[in-house]
């Protein structure tokens, strides 16, 4: 199940302050997976989900 699914499916809307706990761990991954690219994956990567528009659909 996706993070989605469960709240959309959940009864309640989840409490403010998890919604808020949850936003600042998303933005945090996201500023700490840009500087692990900046340093890591300069140059070019061979890693696939980098690359995944790259990629042919099945």
């Amino acid at each position: 199940m996706t993070a989605c699914l469960i709240v959309c499916t959940h009864r309640h809307a989840p409490s403010p302050p998890l919604v808020k706990s949850f936003r600042l761990l998303v933005a945090l991954f996201s500023i700490a997976n840009a500087r692990r690219r900046a340093l890591h994956c300069v140059g070019g990567c061979s890693h696939e989900w980098h690359n995944l528009s790259a990629q042919q659909r099945i």
